[in-house]
């Protein structure tokens, strides 16, 4: 259906069930409030379908306190981080893998707390931060960062796709498994910056 369920601000969906992905078709969810992945079993998490889109609006937060992961089938999906939205791992120590087929698009807040967080192909103008000791995963196809965007933290930014930059950038502890490119700067630093695949490359 044409239908857009909204998390109100204030209130909280919780996807806390074990054994049952959940699965988001073609439907928009906006949220307002909270979307958080809680249970401590982290095989389960939400699948997207058919175009289906997650939009985080202003006020709005995804928190994942595990590593549950995103997928996607059919024509995948999209998440929207919008101004004043935040996409969240707080805590589990592992990878909140997110599917090729989605979308992400982040005009807000990105945020690792905690383990590795991954982000897949898409446009960006908003912040990216990685607390010390933990990391943001750009995966899937080419993720561009427009005017407006910051990598930000003491943590690590890995690149496993293509990251094209075109405005400046500052990266930390970088580790290249795959392109770095565009016209913007990019400025490297931490002592962990280092290629993991002789065919990775840096141009632009």
């Amino acid at each position: 259906g044409a239908g857009e369920p909204t998390i109100a601000a204030g209130a909280i969906l919780s996807k806390d069930g074990q054994h049952y992905t959940s699965i988001l078709n073609q439907r928009t969810l906006n949220l307002d409030g909270t979307l958080r992945f809680s249970f401590a079993n982290n095989e389960k998490g939400v699948e997207m379908q058919n175009g289906a889109t997650i939009r985080v609006r202003s006020g709005g937060l995804v928190d994942f306190t595990n590593n549950a992961p995103i997928t996607a089938t059919g024509t995948g999906g999209t998440i929207e981080v919008q101004a004043g939205g935040v996409y969240r791992k707080s805590a589990g120590t592992g990878t909140n893998a997110l599917s090729n087929l989605v979308t992400f698009n982040n005009h807000g807040t990105v945020e690792a707390l905690s383990g590795t967080l991954e982000v897949s192909g898409g446009t960006s103008t908003g912040t990216f931060t990685a607390a010390a000791g933990k990391a943001i995963t750009f995966v899937g196809s080419t993720h561009t960062l427009n005017a407006g965007a910051s990598i930000n933290g003491t943590g690590s930014t890995r690149i496993v796709s293509t990251l094209t930059l075109n405005a400046p950038a500052t990266l930390n502890n970088l580790g290249i498994n795959g392109t770095l490119n565009g016209p913007g700067t990019s400025t490297l630093t931490g002592t962990g910056c280092w290629w993991e695949n002789w065919s990775s490359t840096i141009s632009g």
